[in-house]
């Protein structure tokens, strides 16, 4: 029996350093269209199938790798795997309900739970650990290639989630769940782009190792970890993340420059410890009026300072692609951001803030292009259905909306600036035929009053 299955496209814009301070998309998208020919387990030759299915197919995933061709695409169902895979052939792997692959302690020096040989390989939708007791090489997953894409897993209990060696270029790391390792990401080689991973609760958080430049480290939360970031590598951008309680926010071996923000008003990186304030805004800081941008730098070292310090976390939100291109929506804000929306439709951005107390403010970034397409530039902001008073500035590329409220919950709403003159109108043209229709009876009470 056949049927037909569409892997979703995978979109992710791979921003890499040009120039220094300059940096361009590299949109890397895959849209597979499959036709899988089932049969029973084990029964069917790799040749006929472009899809294999674990255990349906083969009941190990290395069985499944190893019958595959270059190209197909090996899906997980559920459940618990134990087993050390090495992905050796260009392919992808895809978890469906966060399979585990849970690898063991093997050797004096232990094996890795998951290794990347290969260039070109997806790896998603896992939860990927290992045994307690983290001996020395028992990695969560050990990579050695380019060009891969590793998204949307959970790893922990290993020695170190993601390891890359020397050579690995133009990888992307995303959205990947990485807590209770004995260290988080290791990155090796240049161009490598990790992007809207948590990261929590492991030695160091994030390691650039040495001789890897051109690495681009954006909208991160590193947490709870005993350092944050540490670079023995110089030329490397780093903005956007979230750097929250760690012992130690971030070492940078001695004489190495980085780049800290993606300049004004973009802005740089939030640190928890860092008491700024923002009355000020503008590239200088020397205007009036807060712009979630604290007032002076953060320094890092000599050679090292975030010019923008954000002055509130960052959340970042999907919303999509317009017009071939796929956008975000960040929000800059000491409130917890939940049950963020956007309906096109209904051409509305919304979502909640939540706070202990005190004075809550937002700074939204949204895409140009989305300003544009949804309320053709002009907007307001609504707290709990009331007209919410806001600053706003744009640059080319995205629009900025900056406001203040009480805490310790409020709803917020942004709708294009005419809605409130239609309903005006609408009220206006429905109620003038009743004040005309009413004029001759009201006209003849009147005059029947004389």
């Amino acid at each position: 029996m056949k049927r037909k299955a569409i892997l979703s496209g995978l979109v992710l814009t791979f921003l890499t350093v040009l120039s220094g301070m300059k940096l361009v998309a590299f949109v890397f998208a895959v849209l597979d269209v499959v036709t899988i020919q089932e049969g029973k387990s084990g029964g069917l030759a790799a040749s006929t199938l472009d899809v294999i299915w674990v255990p349906d197919n083969y009941t190990t995933i290395q069985a499944a790798i190893n019958a595959a061709n270059s190209g197909d695409t090996v899906i997980v169902r559920n459940g618990t795997y134990l087993e050390h895979v090495h992905v050796n052939k260009t392919l992808k792997l895809i978890g469906e309900n966060f399979p585990i692959i849970r690898g063991r302690h093997l050797g004096f020096w232990g094996q890795p739970t998951l290794v990347v040989e290969a260039d070109n390989i997806t790896i998603s939708g896992f939860e990927i650990q290992h045994e307690t007791g983290r001996p020395e090489r028992d990695l969560g997953i050990s990579m050695s290639s380019s060009y891969n894409n590793i998204s949307n897993n959970i790893i922990r209990y290993t020695l170190g989630a993601i390891s890359m060696n020397s050579g690995c270029w133009y990888n992307v790391i995303a959205n990947n769940i990485i807590e209770q390792n004995g260290g988080g990401i290791g990155v090796a080689g240049s161009f490598n782009l990790i992007i809207g991973n948590f990261i929590s609760n492991n030695s160091n958080g994030v390691g650039v190792g040495v001789g890897s430049p051109r690495n681009s480290l954006i909208s991160n939360t590193i947490s709870k970890n005993s350092r944050g970031i540490v670079i023995w590598a110089g030329d490397n951008v780093i903005y956007h993340n979230n750097f929250v309680n760690n012992t130690g926010q971030v070492a940078v071996d001695e004489g190495l420059v980085n780049v800290w923000d993606s300049g004004y008003p973009s802005g740089g990186n939030y640190w928890s410890h860092y008491n700024g304030v923002d009355f000020n805004s503008g590239p200088y800081q020397n205007e009036t009026g807060s712009d979630g941008i604290s007032d002076s730098a953060y320094v890092i070292d000599a050679n090292n300072t975030d010019r923008y310090p954000l002055i509130g976390p960052i959340s970042v939100f999907d919303v999509g692609v317009w017009n071939g291109t796929a956008y975000n929506v960040d929000v800059v804000s000491n409130s917890t951001v939940s049950n963020f929306q956007l309906n096109a439709s209904q051409k509305v951005i919304g979502f909640n803030v939540t706070g202990e107390g005190g004075l809550g403010f937002c700074r939204v970034t949204i895409p140009n292009a989305i300003i544009q397409d949804l309320w053709r530039g002009n907007y307001t902001v609504f707290l709990n259905g009331e007209p919410l008073p806001f600053r706003n500035w744009t640059n080319a590329e995205n629009a900025y909306i900056y406001f203040t409220y009480e805490h310790p919950e409020q709803k917020i709403t942004i709708i294009p600036e005419f809605q409130s003159a239609i309903i005006l109108a609408l009220f206006i043209v429905i109620t003038t035929p009743t004040i005309i229709l009413h004029a001759p009876s009201l006209m003849k009470k009147n005059y029947a009053d004389y």
